[in-house]
């Protein structure tokens, strides 16, 4: 149902802003916003996992950590979707300021990383290197003990 309402919104939005501007200047402008989006899905795909890898390394959360470049992906994303109501929703999403308050109801939410834990710093605890096998040797003689 949203989703038709959604269409419905962007066709009139189409249709007002094409009799405001005309229709040539308007499908210059559909196109400029999705070569902008694809942009913008070019530079920023790259970056994500750089920022999560350094989280990483730092002890850090990686989902923070590549939100920022998530949420300019979603803009790249908004941006390539034909429609000014969901350009205008991209553009929002570019604005660094925007962006620091959607990040800060993530983290009330409780958004702290990809697997729900968050990582303790490497001073606090230490990990332990270890290896272990199993000794199947006492299988062997209960099976034997069990065959005769």
């Amino acid at each position: 149902m949203w989703f038709y309402l959604w269409i419905l919104a962007e066709i009139a939005m189409f249709i007002l802003v094409g009799s405001w501007i005309g229709v040539g200047w308007t499908l210059l402008a559909i196109v400029a916003t999705t070569l902008l989006g694809f942009g913008l899905l070019r530079t920023e795909s790259g970056q994500v996992m750089q920022k999560m890898h350094a989280a990483v390394r730092k002890g850090g959360a990686p989902a923070l950590a590549g939100l920022d470049s998530s949420m300019v992906m979603m803009a790249g994303i908004l941006l390539i979707i034909p429609g000014f109501i969901s350009d205008a929703f991209g553009v929002l999403l570019l604005v660094p300021g925007v962006r620091h308050v959607l990040i800060r109801q993530f983290k009330k939410a409780g958004v702290h990383s990809s697997s729900g834990f968050t990582r303790a710093s490497s001073k606090q605890h230490q990990a332990i290197d270890a290896e272990f096998w199993e000794d199947k040797s006492q299988e062997k003689v209960k099976d034997d003990q069990d065959k005769t």
